[in-house]
């Protein structure tokens, strides 16, 4: 995966996030993307968000797979969030320096 970007919030103040992955994933394949707020708050636990890729019309070869990814999501406070995509339940790895999870991140505006 490579960095994902968080654009400006829409009126409705909702968030569109643009992540590259690699290798392209399937038409069919279920997406997820997973947020996870660091560094984690001292006087609460980190916010989560899961935000599901809705469903995309089949194509046949070459036009089968997306490298490219658009995610609109609502209710994410701005802020730094670790960035996750699950493809069928598998999840891509978050990077770890000095004993914690580091990366990759996004901010959202």
């Amino acid at each position: 995966m490579k960095p994902a970007t968080a654009g400006p919030r829409d009126g409705d103040g909702n968030v569109t996030f643009t992540i590259t992955l690699t290798p392209p994933v399937g038409k069919q394949q279920r997406v997820v993307l997973l947020l996870d707020e660091t560094p984690p708050p001292v006087n609460r636990s980190p916010l989560s968000f899961a935000f599901a890729l809705p469903a995309r019309p089949a194509a046949l070869p070459p036009n089968d797979t997306d490298d490219v990814l658009t995610f609109t999501t609502a209710g994410v406070p701005a802020g730094t969030y670790l960035v996750r995509v699950q493809v069928d339940g598998a999840e891509s790895q978050l990077a770890m320096s000095g004993g914690v999870f580091s990366g990759p991140t996004v901010t959202v505006p």
